[in-house]
Parts: C-alpha cells; structure tokens; sequence
C-alpha cells in the first residue's frame, strides 16, 4: 500500500550476521493496530525476536522506529528504541528528542530493525532510502561526540543525525545508553549495551525526500488553531525558562528526593540544585529544542570554569542528590561525562549511591574499592567511579552489571540497600503517593516516571471537572488516595502509550483532555491530516490498551509477572523528611491496588498476566496462543 502521508511505508531489516539487508512494506494493518513508535516497536520485536533471546545474544534485535507525526508536527521529533533490556530482562524502550527520528523518515523509513552481531565493529548509514553497512574499527573506543562528527565528516555532510554509542555501550555495561544528537539519550534499560553486543556503532541517517501530508491544506490551519491553545498551558514558560530542573525545589519540599540513596527525602543544600539556581548564576546559556519545537525545555549549561553541557534533567539531579552531593559545577561535569561515555545518568547515580551506602556500613571496604573513599559527598570519588564503570575497572566492573547482580555479588545484606523495580533503578521517593508508586511498580520497563505514573494525572485532575473526570475515566478520582491509585495508573498509561506512538512530548499533549493540550479528539483530526487514516477518537483509548497489554504479554513470556510488581525494602520503612514523612507501603497496600489494578486489565489477578481472552480481544491472536502455551506450562 503506498501511503498518502504520515508514513513512509517501509521498513529496514538489518542482519548484521549475514550483512544483508531487506526492505519490507509496512502493514497498513500494523499502523492501525499499533500507530507508530512505541506501539510499532513491540510488535516488531515480537515478530523479529525468538523467546527468551539472552539480551545480548544476536538473537535479540534492536529497533529504532519514528512515527505517524514524526517532522509533521510541533514537538513530534522523538525517536523510540526497542529491545530486550539487558538490565532488567523484561521489554526495554524509550524515547528521545533531536532530529534523527525526522530525518529517518524523510530518508525513507519508518523504521530500522537490526539482527545479529558483525564480526566486527560497524556502523549503518542510511541515505535516501539506501542502507549500507560501513566498517567502523576506527570509531571503537572513541566517545559520542567524536563518533558523530567523524561519520559527519565521513559522509560529508554536517546535516547527516547519527544514532551512536560511546565506551559503556562497548563495554557493555547493563544500562548503558543510544545517544543522538550529541547530547539526547535514550536512557534507561540498557539498550546501548545491546549496540556494544552487535558490535554496531552507530546508525546514521540523511534523508532529503518529502514528508507526505495528506491533507496539507488543513495542516497549516489546525497548526495555527493548536498552537495559540498550547501557549497558553500554565507552566509552559516555566519549563522554557528552566526544563525539568524546576522540579528540584517541589521535590525536596514535599519529599520525593534522594538523598543518600533514599536513607531521607531531603537534600541539604539542594537549593544550588534548583533551576533558579542555574538561571540565577548564570549557568542557562541558551534554551534549546526538539525538531519542530518552541518551547525549548532542554538548555546549553556553562559552569564558571567553562564546562559545558546540554539537557541536565531533573532525575539527573535526583541521582546527585543520591549521592550526598548538591553541587551545581559536579551536575554539570557529571552530565557531560554520562553523555561522553553513553551512560544513564539515573542507573550511574543510583548504583554509585548503593555502593557510598555499602561503603558506609562496612559491606564495601576500602581494598574493595580500590582505596577509593566511597563516602556520601565526596565528588571525586563520585566522578572517579562514573569513569570506572564506563570501563569496567574494578568495582566499576561489579557496578556495571546493574543494582540487582551487583547487591547479589557483594553480598552480606547489601540487597537491602538495591533501590529499584524489577532491576531498574528508582529515580524518586515513592512513599506517599500510591498512584505513583503503582504506576512504577507495574510498569513493564521496570521504575520509569513516564509509564503511568500518575504526575501527569495529578496536574490534570486539579483542572478537571467532576463532569470531565465521569467522562473520561469512569470516576471522579483523586491519584495520590489508595482507592483511587489503580483507576489513575489505568487511565495514564494507556495514554503515554498511545503519545509514544504517535512521536508526542508530553509536554504539549494529554490524552484525556487535558487544560490547553492535545487529546484524543485532536489525535484523530491530525492522525487523518497528517496520513489519511481515520480512527475514531475512542478508539485510541483500545489502541493504547494493545500497547500496554501487548508488552505486558511479552514479559510475561519472559518469566514476569506479580511477583515482580513490587517495592525495594527501603520503600516500606517510613520516610524521613518532607511532607511525606513516616509514610511507607505495606504488603496490604500493594496488594489492594494490584487486585484493583489487574481486575480494570481484565487480568489473571493470582499472576498478573493477561489472559489469552483478553488478547484476543485485542486483536493479539499470536500472543494469545503463546501465553495459553505459559499458562498450561505452569499448570
């Protein structure tokens, strides 16, 4: 079927074993079930990956998809990666800004699917509908940036995106980062690792045909329409002014910080952390945004002696935090060298933050450290460690394979101290707000704060009416009551699936009908604008609904379940600090917000799994029969 707009209708099957590559139509039946993105992503890794492929065997894929409005809309640049994550075991994705998703699309190609290992290392180059397999022993070893500009040069030409890994995703190191764009990650699960394992590179894009609009007379209005809606957001300008480091000075005051590996839920001192502190210094050079962006979230930061970065985040700080230290000038060298070497900020800080606290209690000595003295605080100890990991240089080596293996390896009671949801490390203070929590717990990625946790929902149930809230979500709630958690985690999650597909920032979108947003009715409008295709704007709730269950199927073959959805130690004793001090989880807690939880699902309630039923009736046939294949096995 040759599309009218939206897509580019083809795929890229890379086998890096056989050094063959195919180019396969998109299914118009795949784009309607599963949009695009995140939804795409799942179900090609489903097609292309055999049962309980190792993570980094060459039998796992890695696939970089864009989307429907990918280039064809404000703030809808964002590429989404696909795998199974060598950190948790369990599906791994995420998504990032740039311009290398755009660019993808207008070289052809809604997405790349990359099998097998090379014997040695190379990168793919992807130029207006062409894909070559290039050698790349020249760029092993060398960081990001390096990498990016010498295939710029290489190619010969300075618009070319690339996709790379730096030395952490050679190493392999279980939560190491893809970067695009020099500075934008897709962060946590691991899946630079998988590149380092195929011993691919990189993959660089350069595109120069169009992107089809099938209604390109209405676009221009509808834009126009939106965007006044969208400037109007409350906050927006905050976001603009500081990013996500805004969020620095609510969370030490209510009490969803991370000090010292979460022993309390205030930082002292975390006012040099917050983005008036960076504004106020001098340290914001320059606000910067995504393709087609005009809000500009992300910014260039100097630090008085001249150190640059770009993107420092909120979590990011959080993990500084962690760690003891509130620093402005650490933050900043910290970004740069997690950007460097292609690491997660938040797995590097937390799994550094575990071991200080190992330190602390006598677990980690100082011959096991290698005489590096892992206080909480001490910033060069910090930065030295960060460096260790990438390079799996002695308890860097140990710390490389995740909280999980490494409170495993070290033993003697250090499990206690393993903050994170199925091996994934938890970036906030869960205790408290049992809408978030949940939506961490049951996320299919492990701890992420953009897979139904409930911020979202929080904002925009304070802008609700009861009215709206019957509507939309069958129930005026309330995401921070117990009662209220599993119908909030049901609503969100659904929706950020549905957005991740589609290639929107959640900053200028809200499923539900949001305040100033996008929401499903404009979904509809643009989906047929942009590509032609006409879905009913209820019909994105059962689409999102797929998505989740689909991943949550995947998993589930792959051994997860209710077991799995649950909080580290540390969340069920009482918190200390912040409005949500004394506050902690119970097992009864958990319990009835998963009963809850899985029952909306439709559910197995004793697994957590779905039922072949409810596959089927999503139109999931294959993992239907799979997952009937689970449930006999287990009796």
């Amino acid at each position: 079927m040759a599309y009218s707009g939206g897509y580019s209708g083809q795929i890229a099957v890379v086998d890096l074993s056989t050094q063959m590559v195919e180019v396969t139509s998109l299914e118009p039946d795949l784009a309607r079930k599963f949009l695009g993105g995140r939804g795409l992503g799942v179900a090609l890794l489903t097609r292309y990956m055999v049962a309980h492929a190792d993570p980094l065997s060459p039998e796992n894929v890695i696939i970089f998809e864009a989307a429907p409005f990918t280039g064809l809309w404000i703030s809808a640049g964002r590429l989404h990666v696909t795998a199974r994550s060598p950190l948790t075991g369990t599906i791994g994705d995420g998504n990032s800004g740039g311009a290398w998703a755009p660019e993808l699309r207008a070289a052809g190609f809604d997405a790349v699917v990359v099998r097998g290992r090379a014997d040695a290392p190379v990168y793919i180059f992807i130029k207006d509908g062409d894909v070559k397999i290039r050698r790349a022993e020249h760029l092993w070893g060398q960081g990001v940036w390096e990498t990016t500009e010498t295939i710029r040069n290489e190619t010969g030409d300075r618009e070319t995106k690339v996709v790379a890994i730096g030395l952490a995703g050679e190493r392999r190191v279980r939560f190491a980062c893809v970067m695009n764009d020099f500075a934008r990650a897709v962060g946590q699960g691991g899946l630079g690792a998988v590149m380092g394992a195929k011993n691919l590179k990189a993959v660089a894009v350069r595109g120069r045909g169009d992107t089809r609009v099938a209604q390109p007379d209405r676009l221009m209005g509808f834009l126009r329409e939106k965007v006044e809606h969208i400037r109007r957001k409350p906050g927006l300008d905050y976001f603009k002014r500081m990013g996500t480091t805004s969020l620095i000075a609510p969370s030490n005051e209510v009490g969803y910080a991370c000090y010292r590996n979460m022993q309390s839920t205030r930082c002292p001192g975390a006012e040099k952390l917050t983005g008036e502190h960076f504004l106020n210094n001098g340290y914001f050079k320059k606000s910067l945004g995504c393709y087609g962006c005009f809000v500009g979230c992300s910014h260039f930061v100097v630090s008085p002696d001249g150190t640059y970065t770009e993107g420092i985040e909120f979590g990011t700080l959080n993990e500084l935090t962690a760690c003891g230290i509130a620093d402005p000038d650490v933050a900043v060298k910290y970004n740069r060298l997690c950007n460097q070497l292609g690491l997660d900020t938040f797995d590097t800080g937390h799994v550094i933050a575990f071991a200080m606290e190992c330190y602390e209690k006598g677990i980690l000595t100082a011959a096991e450290t290698d005489g590096i003295d892992l206080r909480f605080g001490n910033q060069v100890a910090f930065l030295e460690m960060v460096d260790r990991i990438a390079r799996r240089e002695g308890l860097g080596d140990i710390l490389a394979e995740g909280l999980v293996p490494a409170s495993r390896f070290i033993g003697k009671g250090a499990e206690q101290f393993a903050n994170h949801i199925k091996g994934m490390a938890l970036d906030t203070d869960i205790r408290g707000m049992p809408g978030w929590g949940l939506g961490y717990i049951t996320s299919c990625i492990g701890a992420d704060h953009l897979r139904g946790a409930t911020s979202f929902t929080i904002a925009e149930s304070r802008a609700m009416s009861a009215e709206q809230s019957l509507r939309l979500i069958g129930r005026e709630i309330d995401p921070r009551s117990l009662e209220d958690a599993p119908w909030a985690v049901w609503y969100e999650e659904k929706g950020d699936a549905v957005q991740d597909s589609l290639g929107l920032c959640k900053f200028i979108s809200s499923p539900h009908g949001g305040p100033d947003l996008l929401y499903y009715e404009d979904y509809a409008t643009l989906l047929a604008i942009v590509s032609g295709i006409e879905i009913p704007a209820p019909e994105f709730d059962r689409i999102g609904e797929r998505i989740v269950n689909l991943e949550r199927a995947f998993n589930a073959r792959e051994g997860f379940g209710r077991k799995d959805d649950t909080v580290p130690p540390r969340m069920m004793e009482p918190a200390r600090g912040g409005y949500n001090e004394g506050k902690f989880y119970t097992q009864e807690m958990l319990d009835t917000m998963l009963d809850a939880y899985y029952r909306l699902h439709h559910w197995d309630i004793a697994t957590g799994v779905p039922t072949p039923e409810r596959l089927r009736e999503l139109d999931l046939p294959d993992m239907a029969a799979e997952i009937a294949s689970c449930f006999a096995e287990r009796g």
